[in-house]
């Protein structure tokens, strides 16, 4: 299977704002758009290399060293909340249904 990443999809981003930390989610993907892209680009590089599953922190880790190393795609003075990493991964759950198993997600317990 072979993937076009230069093909990434335009986010589907929540509709509903929620609370606190969705709101900072938000603003930083408004603000570091190239964080999305390159996110999708790792993730249809591993699919195409026949990976099932996958970590979104790791991806995630792969982005903060890559723009360590100055990839000019990403902002290089921004920090990347570990809390953004799992709206991250459900907005490719969003944007690429037909790739919704790729990552793991946990069930989230009512509050």
């Amino acid at each position: 299977m072979s993937f076009d990443v230069r093909s990434v999809r335009h986010p589907v981003l929540p509709h509903a704002v929620g609370g606190n930390l969705q709101r900072a989610f938000l603003k930083f993907h408004r603000e570091n758009p190239g964080v999305w892209v390159k996110f999708a680009e790792l993730a249809l590089e591993l699919i195409g290399n026949n990976i099932a599953h996958y970590s979104a922190d790791a991806i995630m880790h792969v982005i903060r060293f890559h723009t360590a190393l100055g990839d000019t795609r990403v902002n290089r003075e921004f920090k990347i909340a570990n809390a953004h990493v799992a709206y991250y991964s459900r907005v490719w759950r969003d944007t690429y249904p037909e790739y919704s198993e790729f990552f793991r997600y946990l069930k989230r317990e009512a509050a």
